[in-house]
Protein backbone atom coordinates (compact mmCIF):
# COMPACT_ATOMS: atom_id res chain seq x y z
CA UNK A 1 0.00 0.00 0.00
CA UNK A 2 1.37 3.48 -0.77
CA UNK A 3 -0.09 6.39 0.72
CA UNK A 4 0.39 10.10 -0.39
CA UNK A 5 -0.13 12.83 1.41
CA UNK A 6 -2.05 16.11 0.12
CA UNK A 7 -2.30 19.02 1.72
CA UNK A 8 -6.43 19.40 1.29
CA UNK A 9 -6.50 23.59 1.92
CA UNK A 10 -7.56 25.97 -0.94
CA UNK A 11 -6.08 29.25 -1.24
CA UNK A 12 -7.62 32.04 -1.96
CA UNK A 13 -5.17 34.06 -4.89
CA UNK A 14 -6.52 37.23 -4.09
CA UNK A 15 -5.64 36.59 -0.32
CA UNK A 16 -2.15 36.09 -1.35
CA UNK A 17 -1.77 38.83 -3.73
CA UNK A 18 -2.66 41.01 -1.06
CA UNK A 19 0.06 38.84 1.48
CA UNK A 20 2.36 39.57 -1.19
CA UNK A 21 1.54 43.15 -2.47
CA UNK A 22 2.36 43.76 1.76
CA UNK A 23 5.51 41.49 1.74
CA UNK A 24 6.85 43.59 -1.13
CA UNK A 25 5.97 46.87 0.58
CA UNK A 26 7.63 46.32 3.51
CA UNK A 27 10.64 44.90 2.00
CA UNK A 28 10.70 48.17 -0.33
CA UNK A 29 10.28 50.07 2.84
CA UNK A 30 13.34 48.20 4.38
CA UNK A 31 15.61 49.07 1.46
CA UNK A 32 14.22 52.93 1.64
CA UNK A 33 15.55 52.90 5.55
CA UNK A 34 18.86 51.25 4.68
CA UNK A 35 19.30 54.24 1.96
CA UNK A 36 21.70 56.85 2.85
CA UNK A 37 19.18 59.53 1.57
CA UNK A 38 17.34 61.23 4.74
CA UNK A 39 15.31 64.56 5.01
CA UNK A 40 16.03 66.83 7.67
CA UNK A 41 13.53 69.39 6.67
CA UNK A 42 10.43 69.34 9.48
CA UNK A 43 7.29 67.66 8.66
CA UNK A 44 4.24 69.46 7.33
CA UNK A 45 1.52 70.22 8.36
CA UNK A 46 -0.23 68.11 6.02
CA UNK A 47 1.91 65.42 7.19
CA UNK A 48 1.64 65.60 10.64
CA UNK A 49 -2.17 65.29 10.42
CA UNK A 50 -1.64 62.30 8.17
CA UNK A 51 0.43 60.91 11.21
CA UNK A 52 -2.08 61.16 13.09
CA UNK A 53 -4.78 60.24 10.97
CA UNK A 54 -2.65 56.84 10.22
CA UNK A 55 -1.97 56.38 13.98
CA UNK A 56 -5.61 56.60 15.51
CA UNK A 57 -6.71 54.25 12.26
CA UNK A 58 -4.09 52.13 13.35
CA UNK A 59 -4.93 52.05 16.79
CA UNK A 60 -9.09 51.94 15.86
CA UNK A 61 -8.25 48.78 13.72
CA UNK A 62 -9.58 45.21 14.90
CA UNK A 63 -7.98 43.47 11.81
CA UNK A 64 -4.78 41.40 13.50
CA UNK A 65 -2.59 42.04 10.48
CA UNK A 66 -2.89 45.85 10.12
CA UNK A 67 -0.19 47.67 9.55
CA UNK A 68 1.08 51.54 10.40
CA UNK A 69 2.64 52.81 6.91
CA UNK A 70 4.45 55.67 7.66
CA UNK A 71 6.44 55.23 4.38
CA UNK A 72 9.71 54.89 5.44
CA UNK A 73 10.61 58.41 6.67
CA UNK A 74 12.73 58.35 9.70
CA UNK A 75 10.84 61.86 10.60
CA UNK A 76 6.84 60.62 10.52
CA UNK A 77 8.79 57.23 12.27
CA UNK A 78 9.57 59.61 14.88
CA UNK A 79 6.42 61.69 15.11
CA UNK A 80 4.25 58.40 15.22
CA UNK A 81 6.12 57.06 18.04
CA UNK A 82 5.79 60.65 19.52
CA UNK A 83 2.31 60.73 18.89
CA UNK A 84 1.69 57.14 20.41
CA UNK A 85 3.19 58.63 23.53
CA UNK A 86 1.10 61.15 23.79
CA UNK A 87 -1.90 59.12 23.25
CA UNK A 88 -0.78 56.90 26.08
CA UNK A 89 -0.23 59.74 28.78
CA UNK A 90 -3.45 61.35 28.08
CA UNK A 91 -5.09 58.13 28.18
CA UNK A 92 -3.30 57.38 31.80
CA UNK A 93 -4.39 61.30 32.22
CA UNK A 94 -7.22 63.35 33.67
CA UNK A 95 -5.96 66.47 32.36
CA UNK A 96 -5.63 67.78 28.61
CA UNK A 97 -2.17 67.88 26.72
CA UNK A 98 -0.80 69.29 23.95
CA UNK A 99 1.04 67.26 20.71
CA UNK A 100 1.98 70.84 19.61
CA UNK A 101 5.31 71.30 20.81
CA UNK A 102 8.11 69.26 20.16
CA UNK A 103 9.80 68.61 23.87
CA UNK A 104 11.49 64.83 23.58
CA UNK A 105 13.64 65.63 26.51
CA UNK A 106 10.81 64.69 29.25
CA UNK A 107 11.44 63.40 32.46
CA UNK A 108 7.90 61.85 33.23
CA UNK A 109 7.76 57.83 32.99
CA UNK A 110 4.28 56.42 32.84
CA UNK A 111 4.31 53.23 34.66
CA UNK A 112 3.20 50.46 32.35
CA UNK A 113 1.34 47.32 32.94
CA UNK A 114 3.03 43.65 32.93
CA UNK A 115 1.06 43.15 29.53
CA UNK A 116 2.20 46.53 28.14
CA UNK A 117 6.11 46.00 29.80
CA UNK A 118 6.45 42.41 27.75
CA UNK A 119 4.60 43.55 24.65
CA UNK A 120 7.48 46.60 25.01
CA UNK A 121 10.02 43.62 25.31
CA UNK A 122 8.49 41.48 22.43
CA UNK A 123 8.81 44.80 20.17
CA UNK A 124 12.36 45.72 21.32
CA UNK A 125 13.28 43.01 20.23
CA UNK A 126 11.89 42.50 17.13
CA UNK A 127 13.00 45.55 16.40
CA UNK A 128 16.65 44.14 17.15
CA UNK A 129 15.96 41.24 14.49
CA UNK A 130 14.30 43.87 11.77
CA UNK A 131 17.85 46.10 12.32
CA UNK A 132 19.83 43.02 11.61
CA UNK A 133 17.44 42.00 8.49
CA UNK A 134 18.29 45.24 7.12
CA UNK A 135 21.94 45.21 7.52
CA UNK A 136 22.08 41.92 5.73
CA UNK A 137 20.26 42.98 3.03
CA UNK A 138 22.37 46.26 2.86
CA UNK A 139 25.56 44.40 2.62
CA UNK A 140 23.36 41.73 -0.42
CA UNK A 141 23.14 44.95 -2.20
CA UNK A 142 26.44 45.99 -1.93
CA UNK A 143 27.84 42.87 -2.41
CA UNK A 144 25.56 42.56 -6.03
CA UNK A 145 26.51 46.31 -6.79
CA UNK A 146 30.18 45.54 -6.68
Amino acid sequence: LKMNAVCNEEVDPKLVIVRLKKEIQNLKDDMALSGKDVSSDPLSDEELLLCRERVNKYIESKDPEETLDVEADFRKIHFCFQYFKHLLKQSNSSRPTSMLTNDTNTTEVAKLPKEVEKEVANLKELLTQRDTEIKHIGKSFEKRES
